[in-house]
């Protein structure tokens, strides 16, 4: 939880977004401004979404921390 995603869609540019979760099934994340007014969102995607919506993806994870 926390990496911070970066996307390169197939058709609208690119797009970042926080991780929060992932099972077997896809993938959650905290994303904003998909509606255009910097709302807030939960949103999940399945392995086959990520995979075909995107032509990469970038996560970066911080060095030397922990979660309580």
């Amino acid at each position: 939880p926390g990496d911070f995603v970066q996307l390169r869609r197939q058709h609208t540019g690119s797009h970042s977004m926080i991780f929060y979760s992932s099972n077997g099934d896809g993938a959650t994340f905290y994303e904003s401004n998909l509606d255009d007014h910097n709302t807030i969102e939960k949103r999940s995607y399945s392995w086959s979404q990520l995979y075909s919506k995107n032509m990469g993806i970038s996560v970066y994870t911080a060095r030397d921390y922990w979660l309580h």
